[in-house]
């Protein structure tokens, strides 16, 4: 929700484009959040300058089990992470998140299945579209808290983001 926010306060002062953020709860119900999104009504797809789907666990550390099997936190993002868009986003999604784990060579939509609840958003016209997720070891797991992320793992993933944005609409003009 951290990079939600920032973003999307970021893009009100930068830009009049509609830029639409989805975040929706109940991906591991199959997408029920997504589905109920999409069935209530959302705004016409053809009047939505950019989509951004940010999924659960996009900044999170990666953990690994000591010698007793008690989770220890790495300094490291989580591995299983990735980023998908529509092959007009491809460039800039690609030079804003270079050298990100998972994120720097991002799942052309079109190309394949991709990951999580994009896919819902995908299935539905919605383009131009960047979605993201991860699945960190503690992910649906009670101790999948704040404790699971840091400043340091929020911050470049919220300013690859920005970047891409800004390629976007540069790109746009």
């Amino acid at each position: 929700m951290a990079i939600a926010l920032a973003i999307t306060e970021w893009c009100a002062r930068e830009t009049e484009l509609d830029i639409r953020f989805v975040s929706a709860t109940g991906h591991e119900f199959h997408g029920e959040g997504a589905r109920r999104f999409l069935a209530a009504d959302p705004p016409l797809r053809d009047t939505v300058a950019l989509w951004i789907h940010i999924g659960a666990n996009v900044a999170v550390s990666d953990w690994q089990l000591d010698a007793v099997g008690t989770p220890v936190r790495r300094d490291t993002p989580a591995t299983r992470r990735g980023i998908a868009c529509h092959p007009v986003l491809y460039a800039a999604v690609t030079a804003s998140f270079a050298g990100q784990p998972g994120y720097g060579a991002p799942i052309g939509i079109g190309v394949g299945r991709v990951p999580g609840e994009t896919q819902h958003f995908v299935d539905h016209g919605y383009s131009p579209l960047i979605g993201m997720v991860g699945a960190g070891p503690l992910h649906h797991t009670p101790a999948d808290t704040a404790v699971a992320t840091t400043p340091a793992l929020l911050e470049p993933v919220a300013r690859g983001l920005i970047s891409a944005v800004q390629r976007i609409l540069q790109h746009q003009a």
